[in-house]
């Protein structure tokens, strides 16, 4: 899941409540009619007034400029397109692992030692020459 899925999600979502309010406030009218008809005026105001309700909040919801709905969609936008200051994503390298390694609390790169030695397997064809590593040793010397 990615946020710009959620945001499609929540905007059918949106369309589907919105469908609901519509036919909540349809019966509403619809009923303010039916109680009228049959005689009971102030039960079909009531009615009648639960409908305007119920329209109210629609429009507010969907319909209003601004509106809950456009503005809930333009905060997770701006979030989704902002999210990392407009930067590019980050990518972690090794040469940046390595240079957090060598700025770091000397004891902290200790902990990587067992992963080390578990892939020295891996790189003994690769060409190491004794002064690197007497640095690097010097650099780890407590």
């Amino acid at each position: 899941m990615s946020l710009t899925s959620d945001i499609l999600d929540l905007r059918a979502i949106h369309l589907s409540l919105y469908s609901e309010w519509n036919n909540l406030t349809n019966d509403l009218n619809s009923l303010a009619a039916w109680l009228s008809a049959e005689g009971n005026p102030s039960s079909g105001a009531a009615a009648s007034a639960m409908a305007a309700h119920t329209l109210n909040i629609r429009a507010l919801y969907m319909g209003a400029s601004p509106s809950m709905r456009n503005t809930t969609y333009a905060i997770l936008h701006y979030i989704d397109d902002n999210l990392n200051g407009g930067a590019p994503p980050y990518e972690l390298t090794m040469e940046k692992i390595l240079a957090a390694m060598w700025d770091s609390d000397k004891l902290m790169s200790f902990q990587y030692i067992n992963y080390i030695d578990a892939m020295r397997a891996s790189i003994w064809n690769v060409e190491i020459y004794e002064t690197h590593l007497a640095d690097w040793y010097r650099h780890f010397n407590l």
